[in-house]
């Protein structure tokens, strides 16, 4: 595995330190904005997502990035929630 993600590089160009908590309760938001009111599964899809960046991307990151292999996961849990209805 490659180094772990340190640090974040935002829109903006800023650098700042890496927060998975912050990630998570991102992804929480996001899943409520798809009516998926799961912490576990925020916390799930954050963990699974922030190990995948940490295999195959550089320790700094850039958010963008981040986002798009989160909505990617969320948008495969939403489907899966819905079959499972």
């Amino acid at each position: 595995m490659s180094e772990v993600i340190s640090k974040i590089i935002k829109r903006s160009g800023e650098i700042v330190d890496f927060d998975q908590a912050k990630i998570s309760q991102a992804v929480y938001r996001a899943a409520l904005a798809v009516e998926v009111d799961d912490r576990h599964l925020a916390k799930k899809i954050t963990d699974q997502t922030v190990l995948k960046l940490n295999q195959k991307l550089p320790k700094n990151l850039r958010l963008a990035t981040a986002q798009s292999s989160i909505n990617y996961k969320l948008v495969l849990n939403k489907k899966q929630i819905i079959l499972r209805q």
